[in-house]
């Protein structure tokens, strides 16, 4: 695990109806009402998002240590062995232990996000796409990025609407992209399996 301060510096946060000294403030205390009250809490804030979730390898060493995976079989539908394989991914990550990693007011956001259970304090998330461990801990770790990525930016000002649709934009074009490659495959797989064996 990466230390913490190899991320966070502490920041200052001149008064506009005083002439005291700047207050110093840690980025993990950055709340919503930092995020109103002051440009350079919103400075902060961005430049967090850029140092965490700029490169997913980085946030998934940041993360990895206080995440746990498991696996069952999946439901539904399927082969002659989909349901009969742990191939379905399931990645939980606490958030009452990201207090020291994360700036308070991503874990409000993720806090009320439909992936997280109240009664664990947990963000749960499945994957279930392909037949294969590996791919669908990926998947699980590229969905957690999105969420991250969400609440980090929730509550943000400078950012007008039509920036804001393009980026939505991209972000489905991209998960319809990784959708599509997994789907083809699936399908490959299904196809090999289905030729005879002389």
């Amino acid at each position: 695990m990466l230390p913490r301060s190899h991320f966070f510096h502490s920041i200052r946060f001149k008064s506009s109806s005083s002439p005291k000294p700047a207050t110093r403030i840690h980025p993990i205390q950055l709340d919503h009402q930092s995020l109103i009250n002051s440009q350079h809490a919103q400075a902060s804030a961005k430049s967090l998002i850029d140092q965490l979730l700029a490169h997913h390898p980085k946030f998934k060493e940041t993360l990895e240590p206080f995440a746990k995976l498991n696996f069952s079989t999946s439901g539904g539908k399927g082969g002659q062995n989909v349901n009969k394989v742990n191939t379905k991914a399931t990645l939980k990550l606490e958030l009452g232990k990201l207090n020291s990693i994360i700036p308070a007011y991503w874990i409000t956001n993720l806090s009320n996000s439909h992936l997280y259970a109240p009664q664990t304090g947990q963000l749960v998330i499945h994957s279930s796409l392909t037949r294969s461990q590996p791919s669908n801990v990926d998947d699980c770790w590229t969905k957690l990025h999105h969420i991250f990525k969400s609440a980090s930016e929730a509550g943000l000002i400078g950012e007008t609407s039509v920036e804001q649709a393009e980026k939505v934009k991209r972000l489905k074009s991209i998960d319809k992209s990784r959708t599509k490659k997994l789907k083809s495959i699936r399908k490959d797989i299904k196809a090999n399996r289905s030729k005879p064996i002389f």
